[in-house]
This record gives structure tokens, sequence and C-alpha cells, in this order.
């Protein structure tokens, strides 16, 4: 009896109800963006950004300091009074990219187990467990009803 009430009471005060929900709608909304395809063209889009990177901060960027014969403090000083949004990407650049590669590995690394569990209803899962927990309560309540009733039974039967 103590068992179905808590396996009642524990998704419902856990909220599970609501989240398997959710989890099942953002695995709806996921399954056509999170496949094999769409993570090795986040992994090309990764190494042309790391590419793309590394020549602008590397080759472009002292070539045009050198073309206004500039020094690069003279260059990033210019840079950040014409053009302040381009400096301040410049600037920000190595970390944007290390977040970039973090999301875009993580995605990867993570595609086998999501293929693994897209096919799961979650709802269905969690109420079916307080489905069975109600049912469980249920009979324990009938056996402890009927243990009272016998018990009763009993005692009126018995010689004083």
């Amino acid at each position: 009896m103590v068992i179905g009430a808590l396996m009642v009471a524990a998704p419902l005060a856990l909220s599970l109800p609501g989240k398997a929900t959710g989890a099942d709608a953002m695995n709806t909304q996921l399954s056509p963006l999170f496949t094999a395809k769409t993570v090795a063209g986040a992994e090309r889009s990764l190494s042309t950004m790391e590419a793309m990177s590394t020549q602008l901060t590397g080759q472009m960027l002292p070539a045009l300091a050198q073309m206004l014969n500039m020094q690069p403090a003279q260059l990033n000083t210019y840079l950040a009074t014409n053009f302040p949004a381009l400096a301040s990407g410049l600037s920000t650049m190595p970390q944007s990219m290390a977040q970039f590669k973090a999301l875009v590995m993580a995605f990867g690394n993570s595609l086998t187990d999501y293929n693994d569990i897209k096919s799961t209803q979650f709802t269905p899962i969690v109420w079916t467990m307080i489905a069975t927990g109600g049912f469980v309560l249920l009979v324990g309540l009938l056996g402890a009803a009927d243990l009272t009733r016998r018990r009763q039974s009993v005692v009126a039967v018995s010689p004083s």
C-alpha cells in the first residue's frame, strides 16, 4: 500500500507528467534537426569558421595594418573607433569559436544517445507508473479493509 502511494505521489510531487510532456515536445522539435547530416554540416561549418578565424587574425588583419602603414595596436584602435561591432566581434572571436566548437562536439557526441531515445514517448511511461501505483494502492486498501472486516467477524463470532 505504501509503495503504491509512493508510486502515485512521487511523480506528481516531482511534476513528472509536465516534464515528460515537455521532453516529448522537445524530442519532436529536435527530431528533424538532430541528425547525422546536420551534425556533419555543423562540423564542416566549424572547420570553415576555424580556418576563417585563423586566416583573418593571422594573415588578413596584419596585411591590412601593413597596407595602411599602421601598427597592429593602431589598427585595433582604428577598427574600434570606426567599426565597433567588428572590433567587438574580433575581440570575442576566440571565446565564440570555443563555444561553437563545444556545442558542435556535444551534439556530435550525443547523436547516438539521441537516436536511441528519439522514438520513446515519456508521457505514457509516467502515467503508466502513476496508474500502476494507483492500482497497487487500491489493492492494498482493499486488502486492509478485508483484513479489518475479517478481524471484526472473528471478534463477533468468538465465544465470550
